[in-house]
C-alpha cells in the first residue's frame, strides 16, 4: 500500500479520507462555485458492495457529475489543476482483462496554474483519497495497493 501526495493549497484541514479495497462501480464528483469559477467540493467512490466513501468539504453543491466504471475496469488515475484549492479532476480506468485505459471529462472549473496527475503501474490501483478539505477540497492525494 502507498500514499502519494497531496497536490494543491493549504487551506482546510488534514482530511485521511478513506482507503477501501473493493471493486469501484462509479464516482461521483460534486462541484462547487464562488466568485473565482468552479472547484471540486467532493469526491464519492461508489462501490459494487453498494457502499460509499466520500472525501471532501462542506460547502454547498451547485453541480455533481457521473463517471461509471466499466465491468472489470480500476482506478488507475486521477489528474486535473489546482492552486490554493482543486480546480478539476479526471478520472483515469484500466481494464484489468485488456489493459484498455480510459477517461472521464474533466470536472469542474478551468483554474489553477498547477497540474497534477497520480497514475499507477499495471496491477496497482487507487483504492482512497486523502488531502486537506474546507469548504472544497483543497489539496487531493490517492491511496494505492496492488
Amino acid at each position: 500500500m502507498g500514499m502519494f501526495g497531496p497536490s494543491g493549497g493549504g487551506g482546510g484541514s488534514i482530511d485521511r479520507g478513506f482507503q477501501k479495497i473493493d471493486a469501484v462501480d462509479h464516482v461521483v464528483v460534486a462541484i462547487g462555485s464562488s466568485k473565482r469559477g468552479n472547484f471540486v467540493a467532493g469526491i464519492e467512490f461508489h462501490y459494487q458492495s453498494e457502499t460509499l466513501a466520500r472525501f471532501g468539504g462542506s460547502g454547498t453543491v451547485s453541480d455533481a457529475k457521473l463517471f461509471n466504471l466499466n465491468p472489470d475496469e480500476y482506478i488507475a488515475g486521477i489528474s486535473g489543476q489546482c492552486g490554493a484549492f482543486v480546480d478539476s479532476v479526471r478520472i483515469m480506468t484500466r481494464n484489468s482483462v485488456t489493459g484498455m485505459e480510459r477517461s472521464s471529462d474533466l470536472f469542474g472549473g478551468p483554474g489553477g496554474p498547477n497540474e497534477y496527475i497520480y497514475f499507477v503501474e499495471q496491477g496497482n490501483s487507487i483504492t482512497g483519497l486523502w488531502g486537506r478539505a474546507g469548504a472544497g477540497i483543497d489539496a487531493i492525494g490517492v491511496y494505492t495497493a496492488k
